[in-house]
């Protein structure tokens, strides 16, 4: 794949990962949300899914993205995540506001709306 490919690819994917988390966020995407996931898909976004965490650290290794790489390095050893909204959740993005405390209803970890009963 060459550099426009790359870039094409990536593009596609920070946009459709975009339109996921801002039409159905998990709980509420902020500001700081939406830099991170444009910093993560332009870091990671051409790394085929699934894909585990050795795999995504040295794909931000070759887009230079130190700062990235110390994140993922913070997820926990020998994770896999089968999309990239797998990993943009595990990694924070659009949990902002989540509660998760005492007496609250459930939640659906993957999507975050109240688990009905």
């Amino acid at each position: 794949m060459d550099d426009d490919d790359r870039r094409t690819r990536t593009e596609q994917v920070a946009r459709g990962a975009r339109a996921r988390f801002e039409a159905d966020p998990p709980q509420a995407m902020t500001d700081e949300d939406s830099v991170r996931l444009d910093m993560i898909v332009q870091g990671v976004g051409d790394v085929p899914f699934p894909a585990d965490q050795e795999t995504l650290i040295s794909q931000a290794r070759r887009s230079g993205d130190e700062e990235l790489m110390v994140e993922l390095r913070s997820l926990p050893d020998g994770s896999r995540y089968d999309s990239i909204d797998e990993l943009l959740l595990a990694m924070g993005v659009g949990s902002a506001g989540r509660i998760d405390v005492p007496g609250a209803p459930p939640r659906e970890p993957r999507s975050g709306p109240p688990i009905e009963g």
